[in-house]
């Protein structure tokens, strides 16, 4: 106990760069007991968090395990290195560099743990895409989390510049005003890449879906892209959209979300002359549903009588096609126009088309001889 005290006594008189041996052997035992805490705390969060990874069958916890061993020595010895500077007294030009050493690392280190979270969601969310939409949303969802990595940068760099002593005001403000100007400039594309977002997240269609902005503009759902959307009409030509007229605009989806399968609907109006007799007339939608109810992949869904037309009596119908592989939607409407025809040749009704019958009525007016 007499030699410790010694020995404390002889290094307290013993003066080096300003601080004596007392000093820097308790900033030593500082730096090491903090190495040797750091080393411990971690093993033993590794070591319980394994243990409860066995358990489950989830990839957070494996997420979590791989997370803490991400955490390097370096930054704990720089931390260490920091504390024990602390109790020494140095001059200002070193104690600044040490400060910033710290800094940078400890916000490099965080950094480097939020970038592999936004990777791990991003890779989470991905799996949850299926067939022809998992590139599309892989696609979208890189390019969101490029955007949340460019952010998480950005504020680090700024926060090491703040700790550094930096006004960041001016420098936030300068940011503020080019962002704008780059936003103005760039406020189309911007706004097809949120509408991007917006389709991915509300799924008003996915890739395969049959879908239409008006009579024209329709056809099947090839790829959901970053800025546009691009349908395959059913020519086969190629129909590409801007994905801000998408949400702008009411679009038809022509899926049932109700049966689970993609089916489409359909409506035409057929009109009859109408010299149609009553007993015939009244026997449309019957045979109708008979000529629809044949075809495996259609189903009716109303013959409603629709109107007094110009030059015929008109028949609304509404069915459903579902899509296969061996029969396209085109197919089965011929199919069945062709089994309408000659069903209504059969029963004898006729086909309406434009015509007009002209009654010339002759007075006989009686003259005196």
């Amino acid at each position: 106990m007499n030699t410790l005290r010694e020995i404390l006594i002889l290094l307290e008189g013993k003066i080096f760069w300003n601080n004596n041996g007392k000093q820097w052997l308790l900033s030593l035992l500082v730096f090491l007991l903090s190495v040797l805490f750091f080393k411990f705390i971690f093993w033993l969060i590794l070591r319980k968090l394994q243990k409860m990874a066995k358990k489950t069958v989830n990839d957070v916890d494996d997420f979590a395990v791989a997370l803490i061993g991400s955490i390097k020595p370096p930054f704990y010895y720089i931390f260490s290195l920091y504390l024990a500077s602390r109790f020494l007294v140095i001059e200002s030009i070193w104690e600044k560099i040490i400060f910033a050493v710290f800094i940078i690392i400890a916000v490099l280190q965080v950094v480097f743990i939020l970038l592999r979270i936004v990777d791990f969601v991003i890779d989470r969310e991905t799996k949850k895409s299926e067939g022809q939409d998992l590139n599309t949303r892989k696609t979208i969802l890189q390019f969101l989390g490029q955007i949340v990595k460019g952010v998480i940068w950005l504020l680090g760099f700024l926060m090491v510049l703040a700790n550094l002593g930096v006004n960041v005001n001016s420098l936030i403000a300068g940011l503020g005003i080019g962002g704008l100007a780059v936003a103005m400039a760039l406020k189309n594309i911007l706004a097809d890449i949120f509408s991007s977002f917006s389709i991915l997240i509300d799924k008003p269609f996915v890739v395969g879906d049959y879908i239409g902005l008006n009579d024209k503009q329709q056809g099947t759902v090839k790829r959901i892209g970053i800025k546009t959307t691009r349908l395959q009409t059913r020519d086969g030509q190629e129909l590409i959209v801007a994905n801000k007229k998408l949400t702008d605009q009411v679009v038809q989806n022509f899926r049932s979300s109700s049966s689970g399968k993609k089916e489409r609907s359909s409506s035409f109006v057929l009109g009859v002359v109408y010299e149609t007799p009553w007993e015939k007339l009244k026997n449309i939608p019957e045979i109708l549903r008979e000529v629809i109810e044949q075809e495996e992949q259609a189903t009716l869904k109303r013959v409603v009588f629709d109107s007094f037309g110009d030059f015929s009596l008109n028949f609304k119908v509404t069915m459903s096609i579902r899509e296969t592989e061996e029969l396209s939607v085109a197919e089965v409407k011929s199919n069945i126009n062709y089994s309408i025809f000659q069903r209504f040749m059969k029963e004898g009704i006729e086909f309406a088309y434009p015509t007009q019958n002209i009654i010339l009525k002759q007075n006989n007016e009686e003259t005196d001889a």
